[in-house]
């Protein structure tokens, strides 16, 4: 049986771009600053580097973790009618700073046995932020997903004929 490499569907339908977050606003909405962009198949012109945008980002449901302003993270985004959404599962990786070195935090409730070996042995689970937290080295993780997006075919675009 093969098995979807990590993030790999994700890849196939989001972008990826580096924020930080300016402002949380009402209504599931953050103002965020586009520190890179990593992939842009999908959003077009509306991702630019610099530029101050809002954007829907997931709920904190079931733990997940929501950014919060100051924080930088990796954000898997897409466009729907113009509006930029985060990626309702794993919407971001948490940019910390862990004795010195960038770390892509995120929750997780597994061994991180679902994580490719190199990421694996790049990851540490005594994350500052708590134990249901995994941390992977931000350079690490950059390069998994840069490699990750240069394999990935992007979806479909629907056709607007029906």
């Amino acid at each position: 049986m093969t098995t979807t490499p990590f993030l790999q569907n994700i890849a196939r339908n989001y972008d990826l771009i580096a924020v930080e977050v300016l402002e949380v606003l009402p209504e599931q909405r953050l103002r965020i600053r586009i520190e890179r962009i990593y992939a842009n198949r999908h959003c077009g012109a509306l991702l630019q580097l610099q530029k101050d945008m809002e954007i829907v980002h997931i709920p904190p449901v079931f733990g997940v973790h929501v950014l919060h302003t100051g924080e930088r993270g990796l954000m898997f985004v897409s466009p729907i009618n113009g509006i930029l959404y985060e990626e309702p599962a794993r919407g971001h990786f948490v940019i910390d700073q862990i004795d010195g070195m960038s770390y892509a935090g995120f929750k997780t409730h597994s061994d991180l046995h679902e994580l490719p070996e190199a990421l694996s042995a790049a990851s540490r689970r005594d994350h500052p932020r708590g134990p249901a937290f995994a941390a992977i080295e931000l350079k690490a993780l950059e390069d998994y997903l840069v490699g990750l997006y240069a394999q990935t075919s992007p979806r479909e675009k629907l056709s607007k004929e029906r």
